[in-house]
């Protein structure tokens, strides 16, 4: 009875003196440690988020740009295709093909030539020579695309967003397929009268290892 009552003054006298600046220290401790982790995990998902969804975004345009790509080649033929090689500033290689536009008395009658090609920078890019094209897959595409670099898989952070572009180049004229490519983005294997290419796109985030996406389509040429 006596321990009890001593307890009960003990509590009582606790209760008049309230929390010790140490509790208090103690206490502000636990929290910022509780809060601390709740915002590292809260950022963390927001990141991987962030992160998912531009890779989303990157394979959903790089699906956009191979389909466009198959769009334009399909009708071409393949007795057409010649490419010019990759030059010293990296421009290249550029497919060159003509489109199949009607019949004549002689058999098929073929439009004007036309480009396809990879270039680190279109603004500067001077337009290729077509007196350098070479007949048929030489020129340095790929024989077949499993001879390709694979995907970049580098964690080495980039700064801005990439110039390098597929184009379309008819006479004087440069249209933009697609942009954002990762270096050496645009990779063709010719087999016989089926081309393969890859296409494979960047963006950077600060501080992070860059977003890559890549689409991969096949199409045969008209004979």
């Amino acid at each position: 009875m006596k321990r009890a009552t001593r307890d009960s003054r003990w509590i009582r006298r606790r209760a008049r003196r309230g929390v010790t600046l140490v509790e208090v220290a103690i206490s502000a401790a636990i929290l910022v440690v509780f809060i601390g982790a709740g915002l590292g995990t809260l950022l963390g998902a927001q990141s991987t988020y962030t992160r998912g969804a531009m890779q989303t975004a990157l394979h959903s345009e790089a699906t956009r740009i191979a389909d466009r790509l198959v769009a334009e080649i399909a009708p071409c033929g393949a007795s057409t295709l010649s490419v010019i090689p990759v030059d010293a500033a990296g421009n290249g290689p550029y497919l060159v093909m003509q489109e199949c536009i009607g019949y004549t008395a002689a058999g098929k009658k073929w439009g004007a030539p036309f480009l396809i090609g990879f270039e680190p920078n279109p603004s500067t890019a001077p337009l290729p020579n077509l007196a350098s094209a070479l007949p048929g897959p030489g020129g340095g595409v790929l024989a077949d695309l499993d001879d390709a670099p694979p995907p970049s898989m580098s964690l080495a952070a980039i700064d801005n967003v990439s110039t390098a572009s597929v184009v379309l180049i008819e006479g004087p004229d440069k249209t933009i397929l697609g942009a954002n490519l990762a270096p050496k983005g645009l990779q063709i294997a010719v087999q016989g009268s089926v081309i393969s290419f890859r296409v494979e796109l960047e963006r950077p985030i600060a501080g992070k290892a860059p977003v890559r996406a890549h689409a991969i389509r096949a199409v045969r040429l008209a004979n």
